[in-house]
């Protein structure tokens, strides 16, 4: 009964060994940092834009 609970123990992700995060390179960072800020702006337009649809169709 013991053992069993050992292997439920050491399957649960809790449990698992921590990686360390991997160093990323200040390119890589710098592509990733312009890609969010895409993203961000995009959405943020999306956003905008339906709520103007919103409010056109309510007038």
């Amino acid at each position: 009964m013991e053992k069993l609970k050992e292997k439920q123990d050491e399957s649960s992700p809790s449990n698992k060994p921590k990686k360390k995060a991997a160093q990323v390179p200040a390119g890589r960072r710098r592509i990733l940092e312009q890609e969010r800020q895409r993203v961000v702006e995009a959405y943020r337009s999306l956003k905008a834009s339906k709520y103007t649809l919103t409010q056109q169709s309510t007038m």
